[in-house]
């Protein structure tokens, strides 16, 4: 599949904001069509979100939860927003922005058992059942913040990130563009992480890990 390689102004021009694509008997594409694509369905419906359809090349043809899965380049309805379910960050960002170069909107589906109070999530986002949210925290685009996750006050999420479920990012911590914060790993307060990196499920993250690592292990080690 042929990346998409555009301008970020340009591309985050396509991104409606929340006012211009309200919740609410509102249908909405799925890119996706595995087991996180079951999860985002039920984040979805919790809002009131109906799924026109998923978008997987690979299963098109069948059907997913009694809808069809379609190939993500076929005809499509540029009404129609769209949200990526899938847990590969690069994957999920390449075919993120293929759908907003062919004209589709990104919308922010958020689970109502998930708390958010006084954060902010960009569009594209996805925030599962569970998950926290707390005072001044920022969440990029097309990130996901999966169930039973906490993302602490004043922390920063950048665009294409993955917080794993049960993975806690401590006050004032920040996650780098297109990082994955495994499976029950915490991030102590106050630590930076790079863009790229990957860090191990159960791991504890005590000081700044720098861009394109991975760690693992409590307290966490380089493996690069």
């Amino acid at each position: 599949m042929q990346i998409i390689q555009e301008n970020q102004q340009e591309l985050k021009l396509r991104v409606k904001s929340s006012d211009d694509l309200e919740s609410g008997s509102m249908k909405i594409y799925i890119a996706g069509a595995g087991g996180h694509a079951k999860v985002v369905t039920a984040a979805a419906q919790s809002q009131g979100l109906e799924v026109e359809a998923y978008l997987d090349d690979a299963k098109a043809g069948t059907t997913l939860l009694g809808r069809p899965v379609l190939r993500e380049d076929g005809p499509l309805n540029p009404e129609i927003a769209f949200v990526v379910a899938i847990g590969n960050n690069k994957v999920r960002e390449t075919c993120f922005k293929r759908l907003l170069h062919r004209g589709l909107q990104a919308i922010l589906v958020k689970h109502e058992r998930a708390i958010i109070d006084g954060a902010t999530c960009d569009l594209g986002s996805q925030i599962i059942a569970g998950a926290i949210l707390n005072q001044d925290a920022r969440v990029g685009r097309n990130c996901i913040i999966n169930s039973g996750a906490i993302v602490e006050h004043d922390c920063q999420v950048g665009d294409h990130c993955h917080v794993a479920p049960g993975a806690i990012m401590g006050g004032g911590s920040s996650l780098g563009e297109g990082s994955l914060l495994g499976l029950g790993a915490v991030l102590l307060p106050g630590v930076k992480i790079g863009q790229n990196v990957t860090i191990g499920a159960g791991s504890v993250v005590i000081k700044d890990v720098e861009s394109g690592a991975r760690v693992a292990g409590a307290p966490a080690r380089n493996l690069t």
